[in-house]
Parts: C-alpha cells; structure tokens; sequence
C-alpha cells in the first residue's frame, strides 16, 4: 500500500499484508499457521495445486496435454492458457481465482477507497485476460455501482515489482 508517495506498513511494521487477508473462514491451510489466506487461493502456487489436484479427475483436459502428462510441469501460464482455448476444466478454476481475486479487490475498495490496484506477481502475465475478467467481477461486486472506484491493472513491473519495490525500500 502506498500513501503519500510512501509504503504504508502499519502502526507497528506488519502491515499491507493483503496475501495474508483471511477470505475464507477454516479455509486451506496457510504456510503463515492460518486457515483461508488469500495467497492460498489466489497466487500462481495456488493454481498450480488446484490444477494437480483437479486434473486427477480430468485427464483429458488440455491442461495435461499442455503439461506433456506430467502433474510437476503444470504451471499457471499453461491453466491460464488452456482457459483461454476454452478448456471446461481450466475455465472453472480461472474462475474460482478470478472471484477470489476480485473479492478481495472489492473488500480492499469498500475498505482503502484507493485510487489504483495494481496486480502483480507471476500472473500479471495472463495480461488482460485476467484484467479483463477481474474487472467484471469487481463490477458486478462493488457496492456503489454508480461511482467510481478503483482503477485495475497490471503492475507496470510485472511479476518482479514486488521484488523491485522491496530493493528501493533497502535502498
């Protein structure tokens, strides 16, 4: 979170922890002791788990055909991907991240009210096939339909402006 052109991190240094918000109470276990974390549902790991998981079920979607019938060579870029061609399989669990997401952004607007959110991380490269789901999402979600709120993107950095964003602050 940036305020005044600074990282905001709480009265007491521990805060903007958004992937550590709880959005599902006694939901998957965290590897941060709690339950229902956001980074549980939505980070590439997350995808990448649901999909291992999911695809024992359905070996005939093209996310294992992408995968060359290997679970460890699923990745977010191949659910993504095979979303994106329509996969009945990979759909569903883009859509199961993209609610989640976008709950989560919603909560953060009803909350902040900020001017920018900026998404971030290894699947800010699905680009605007996520930006354009999320932002449907959020739209149906936001509490106040006729004003504005928010404006989404992907960060500029892409997947590294976390890391970047952490170099500057040592800086």
């Amino acid at each position: 979170i940036v305020l005044g052109g600074k990282v905001w991190s709480g009265f007491h240094g521990i805060g903007s922890e958004i992937g550590h918000m709880i959005i599902e109470m006694d939901g998957k276990d965290c590897n941060c002791g709690n339950r229902g974390c956001l980074e549980r549902y939505c980070s590439a790991t997350a995808i990448i788990l649901a999909a291992r998981a999911a695809v024992m079920q359905y070996q005939d979607s093209a996310i294992m055909t992408k995968a060359e019938g290997d679970l460890m060579k699923i990745n977010a870029k191949i659910v993504f991907d095979a979303a994106k061609e329509g996969d009945e399989l990979a759909l569903r669990l883009f859509g199961d991240y993209v609610k989640a997401l976008a709950t989560t952004i919603v909560n953060i607007i009803h909350f902040l009210d900020p001017e920018v959110i900026a998404l971030g991380g290894g699947v800010s490269k699905a680009g605007d096939f996520l930006l354009d789901a999320v932002r449907t999402e959020v739209a149906k979600m936001v509490m106040y339909k006729t004003l504005p709120y928010a404006r989404i993107e992907i960060a500029k950095l892409g997947p590294d402006a976390g890391i970047i964003g952490a170099a500057m602050l040592g800086a």
